[in-house]
């Protein structure tokens, strides 16, 4: 009976790390998607910003 626990215990131990980390590994993807969305918003409000200096400075 005890081991029987014991062996339960070791178990759900194992289940609970495996589940854990494949949750961690998702959250780590998803942050990395999210960060690659906003380098690329980044990038493309840096470009809108230069290129509204480069016409202020053709028009002038």
């Amino acid at each position: 009976m005890k081991k029987n626990l014991i062996a339960m215990s070791v178990v759900a131990a194992l289940t609970t790390t495996s589940f854990a980390n494949d949750l961690n590994k998702e959250m780590y993807n998803q942050i990395q998607a999210l960060k690659a969305q906003l380098d690329a918003l980044e990038k493309k409000w840096l470009n809108k910003k230069l290129n509204k200096k480069l016409k202020h400075q053709q028009l002038q």
